[in-house]
């Protein structure tokens, strides 16, 4: 029997039992297990904690993107005003140069 059918076959056993007589057996290959080992419980923990790191990538990858687009933006500011000063001080030479 597949999982699935020997979880629906307990669980219908189980609900067709008086409640002062329902238990749990022990895990054996032949039953589905109902709780966690210590190595369930860690490999949850670990899926938990590695999509927490995903969503904190992602986050990162944005923030960093918005960075680099204001670098960039800064950048072209600077170069902006460098040209300017350039030509400012490219005009003032040749003016001086111009007067006798």
């Amino acid at each position: 029997m597949t999982t699935f059918y020997l979880t629906f076959y307990l669980v219908l056993s189980l609900h067709l039992q008086p409640i002062s007589t329902q238990t749990i057996q022990p895990f054996s290959p032949t039953t589905p297990k109902l709780t966690m080992t210590s190595h369930d419980v860690v490999e949850l923990a670990l899926r938990n904690r590695i999509a927490e790191l995903k969503a904190e990538l992602r986050e990162t990858k944005v923030r960093y993107t918005a960075l680099e687009t204001k670098a960039k933006d800064n950048a072209k500011k600077l170069a902006d005003i460098a040209s300017i000063i350039q030509n400012d001080i490219m005009g003032e030479t040749a003016t001086y140069k111009a007067k006798p």
